[in-house]
Formats: structure tokens, C-alpha cells, sequence
């Protein structure tokens, strides 16, 4: 008894030691994603497939500040609309041969295209009570994007995001009226960087916490 006991707090002991000896870096993670190993990258304007067509010019500029900013030094060449592209290469669609013949015209190693959706605010109405009623403006966002590769016209990755962002609200009771509504260009801005940040997720570093002994 009084042997194993010895034996016991002998292995606790060490286990402590060697614990007490081990520490934590942060160490940095590439990217999902990473730009700056392709030597020109091309980005075709992103659509509009519902909302108003200036989002276009907002969600590319966004979306490629947002990849320049976590990847400095990646080279990116605005190419245009895409239908300026299809006009340049003589295609009809975004398909694989179409992005190897962007390739060759632009001389780009990757193509990224994308598009956004805003939907056309809406009414919410709820009842929550006789006495209480809540009233609000929704709107609903998306963005898809995708990054192509030009030799066979391959995917390399794709993402996308969405969202339902309030405008406005306003609360009736019996007694009162409160609430208000929200600058809507403001509530666009900040839709647009939120649904930015999420679909370029993939090229921004990450952090993690490591056990060293």
C-alpha cells in the first residue's frame, strides 16, 4: 500500500512538472485561400440579379478591398461587366471555355465573378397582443462569388452569404407610439460589408493557439 502510494505521487508529481514546463503561441494560419501565388487574377464586375444595378460597382469594390486588404500584394485586374467579357471573348455564358479564353485575352491566371441580391424592403407586421402591435421593414440580402481557374476553367472555390437586415420598426400601444427608422444608406453599407466579410472569409488569415512543450 504504503509502495504504490509512493509510486502514485511519484507519476502525479512528474505529470505536474512536465505540464508546468509546456506553454501557448499564437500562431498565424494561412488562408483557405491564397491569391498571391497566381500572378494576375482577374475580377469581372459582379451582378445584380435583383436590387439596384450601382450595387454592382459596391460589392466588387467591396469585395476585392476586402482580398487586398488580408492578402497585400495580391495583383487583381478589373476585366468589366461580364457582359463586356463575353463580348470581348466571343462567348455567351461564364463556362470553362469561356474563362480559358478570358485567360488568354486578359492574361490572367484566375478569374473571380460573383453576383448580389437585395430584395425590395417589406412590411412585418405582428400582433402581440389587443393592446400592442409591432411593426418593422425587413430586407433580405445575398452575394455568391467564385474563383475560376483559367488553364481548364476549373472552380477553385466558391462562397456566398445571406441575411435579413432591419430598416425600420415602429411599436403602437394603447398609449403610445415609439421607434423609427434607420438611414438606409447606411443600412445598405453596412448590409453590403457584412454579406462581404462573410463570402471572402476564406482569404483572410486565421489565428491559432498552440500547445508547445
Amino acid at each position: 500500500m504504503t509502495r504504490n502510494h509512493g509510486l502514485m505521487t511519484i507519476t502525479i508529481f512528474a505529470a505536474v512538472l512536465a505540464a508546468g514546463c509546456a506553454h501557448y503561441v499564437t500562431v498565424e494560419c494561412p488562408p483557405v485561400v491564397e491569391l498571391r501565388n497566381i500572378e494576375m487574377v482577374g475580377v469581372v464586375k459582379f451582378e445584380v440579379l435583383e436590387g439596384d444595378p450601382a450595387l454592382s460597382d459596391d460589392a466588387t469594390h467591396r469585395f476585392v478591398a476586402t482580398v487586398q486588404r488580408a492578402q497585400p500584394g495580391a495583383r487583381v485586374l478589373d476585366l468589366g461587366t461580364k457582359r463586356e467579357v463575353l463580348a470581348r471573348v466571343g462567348a455567351r455564358q461564364l463556362d470553362p471555355a469561356a474563362i480559358q479564353a478570358i485567360g488568354k485575352a486578359f492574361g490572367v491566371g484566375a478569374v473571380i465573378s460573383g453576383n448580389v441580391t437585395v430584395k425590395s424592403p417589406r412590411p412585418q407586421v405582428s400582433i402581440v397582443r389587443l393592446s400592442r402591435v409591432n411593426a418593422s421593414v425587413k430586407v433580405n440580402g445575398s452575394m455568391q462569388a467564385m474563383l475560376r481557374e483559367t488553364g481548364r476553367g476549373a472552380t477553385i472555390w466558391t462562397n456566398g452569404a445571406s441575411g435579413t437586415w432591419t430598416l425600420g420598426g415602429v411599436r403602437v400601444t394603447s398609449h403610445t407610439v415609439s421607434g423609427g427608422t434607420s438611414d438606409p444608406v447606411q443600412k445598405h453599407a453596412q448590409m453590403m460589408s457584412e454579406l462581404v466579410q462573410a463570402t471572402a472569409i476564406d482569404f483572410r488569415p486565421t489565428w491559432e493557439r498552440r500547445r508547445v512543450e
